[in-house]
């Protein structure tokens, strides 16, 4: 019962915020300072630019309360009821207007400890993805944990509440992880195989991380530019220190595409709209290929679009990068790299290993000899290889749901 209320409110809410939305008579001009793909730019123009052509793109989204029909919440009573408001009310915003690309039925699961979803699934009688293990070991040394299992279910489990009260990143999770099944639903219509995972990692997350901002600001009616450099980049070594091509995995000890594919995100939106955006995970979701689908929407082709985002990294206030991704090893970018030859480094570049967020781990390498430390592995769990370089690797496991080869 108490589920059904907060739906109500949260529904509510979310119409309140529309209808004032759209009465507003203010349109969002295109920012004609930019010009697409020039280097000739100015961070302020870039973020206004993304801001107003996602907003102009919301207000003309038609609203409909059926697509809040599919989903369910079940909150812990523990959580105070003005933080779950905060968690849940852009989300509301974001099925509104996303709805009709979203799944037709998604659960959320809200509470400060992985046992209550455990015990909550299990008193249900249902079976959701990775619903006798959400999101992997609990990690209390993160604020909020979260993720989108499957396509159908999205966990959430606040482990300080005080840290996450007014902190719009980890408020807009909701949002973020919704936008995972969203691109499910994109890449799933034609193709029956886990497509998702042969997109670049800082594509996949960078977009979930920019709209569920985009969103979380829109909602609040809050201005996103003031705010935009306390999001430049996580306090992780690896958010920002290798070219974005590097990004292709989302895994922390390696890289951590996030932030990085949230800037790069932010330019593609400011050049091709929110449409644009979308566009490119559904020709992906009729192609299969990412480059087609990215130069056919965009304009221009991945390769120059990662040559682009080098070139303008000071402008954009990202340092330029330091470091490389080689055969699973992250080496300072003036290394000599000996260790491999260049057609196999850019046969690594498709693969992809994913934590818990369960978007798919990649595909390990038909020849076992072309597997190096950190590579995704999976299908030969618990197998020992031995590399061409003669190093010794077993396909193991991790904590953190990563299937990848270590060091035997």
């Amino acid at each position: 019962m108490r589920n059904k209320k907060i739906l109500s409110i949260l529904i509510l809410i979310s119409l309140t915020f529309f209808v004032s939305g759209c009465s507003d008579k203010k349109e969002f001009s295109k920012n004609k300072n930019l010009k697409a793909w020039s280097n000739e730019i100015a961070l302020a123009d870039v973020v206004n630019a993304s801001q107003e052509n996602f907003r102009s793109w919301l207000m003309k989204q038609p609203i409909k309360r059926e697509y809040l029909a599919g989903l369910q919440i079940y909150a812990d009573s523990s959580i105070d009821k003005e933080l779950l408001d905060n968690l849940t009310a852009p989300l509301n915003s974001e099925i509104l207007t996303l709805g009709e690309r979203g799944p037709k039925e998604y659960t959320v699961f809200i509470s400060s400890s992985r046992k209550w979803i455990i015990d909550k699934i299990q008193s249900l009688n249902k079976t959701y993805t990775d619903g006798k293990n959400p999101c992997g070991t609990e990690d209390f040394t993160n604020a909020i944990q979260a993720c989108a299992a499957g396509s159908d279910v999205i966990y959430l489990m606040i482990h300080d509440a005080n840290a996450i009260a007014s902190n719009p990143l980890p408020l807009a999770v909701a949002v973020h992880e919704y936008f995972h099944l969203v691109q499910e639903n994109y890449v799933n219509t034609k193709f029956t195989n886990n497509k998702l995972s042969e997109i670049p990692a800082w594509f996949v997350e960078g977009s979930a991380d920019w709209i569920g901002l985009a969103y979380y600001y829109a909602h609040y009616k809050l201005d996103y530019l003031p705010e935009r450099t306390r999001f430049g980049q996580y306090d992780i070594p690896t958010a920002v220190s290798n070219p974005l091509s590097d990004y292709f995995i989302n895994d922390p000890g390696i890289l951590f595409p996030y932030s990085i594919g949230r800037s790069a995100v932010e330019l593609i939106v400011a050049f091709s709209g929110m449409e644009g955006l979308l566009n490119i995970f559904k020709d992906f979701g009729e192609s299969g290929d990412f480059s087609t689908s990215f130069v056919k929407t965009t304009g221009i082709s991945l390769v120059d679009f990662y040559n682009y985002f080098e070139s303008v990294r000071p402008k954009i206030e990202l340092q330029v990068a330091t470091k490389h991704l080689v055969c699973g090893e992250n080496l300072p970018i003036e290394t000599e790299y000996k260790k491999c030859k260049q057609d196999n480094i850019e046969k690594k570049k498709n693969i992809r290993s994913t934590p818990s967020t369960n978007l798919g781990s990649g595909t390990p390498p038909t020849n076992l000899s072309e597997a190096s430390e950190g590579l995704a592995c999976n299908g030969h769990e618990g197998k020992t290889v031995t590399s061409a370089q003669g190093v010794k690797l077993i396909c193991k496991v991790e904590s953190n749901g990563n299937i990848h080869w270590v060091l035997a």
